[in-house]
């Protein structure tokens, strides 16, 4: 490549309750295709699959955060291309993290509202644990990272009921 013309982009993976550095493309704007490949390359390989109907593309440069589509030329001035997969930025609260795992109520769940729980999230990996009884959904993919969320709920039962008993009576 002409290194006149290309640069560095940095690729980042986020959803409600992770952020990830994937990775960095060398971009030149006469070989768009091939950076669009490297691409779909680092997410697939960081077990990141593009998914049109969850996912957007957004791109960061000086002109601030635009989205962008797959394809797409991308600007001289940006940085940055985030795939997102956030679904709804304001219906997650996050409630406290420890040892890497993150824990949060989702604000907006009809489906489980009589359900008390709490979700545990760790390495983009999550798992649902009911405040009553302490059971799982779902799965952190590492036993270790499991009983610690586990423990954390047990030990802080009281306060996350608490706390979930407000945040039903807010809705």
């Amino acid at each position: 490549m002409n290194n006149l013309f290309s640069r560095n982009i940095k690729i980042i993976y986020m959803n409600n309750v992770y952020k990830e550095t994937l990775g960095i493309i060398e971009y030149n704007p006469s070989y768009n295709n091939k950076f669009w490949i490297s691409f779909f390359e680092i997410l697939e390989n960081c077990n990141h699959k593009f998914n049109e109907l969850n996912g957007r593309l957004y791109l960061i440069s000086n002109q601030g955060i635009t989205s962008i589509e797959k394809g797409e030329t991308i600007p001289f001035d940006a940085s940055l291309i985030v795939y997102s997969e956030v679904t709804a930025l304001n219906n997650a609260y996050r409630y406290d993290e420890k040892d890497g795992i993150i824990f949060y109520f989702h604000t907006d769940e009809n489906n489980h509202l009589f359900f008390p729980h709490i979700h545990a999230s760790y390495s983009g990996k999550e798992m649902l644990i009911s405040l009553d009884s302490l059971e799982t959904t779902g799965s952190l993919y590492n036993r270790k990272k499991e009983k610690i969320a586990i423990k954390y709920v047990s030990q802080n039962k009281s306060e996350l009921l608490e706390f979930w008993n407000r945040l039903i009576k807010s809705r």
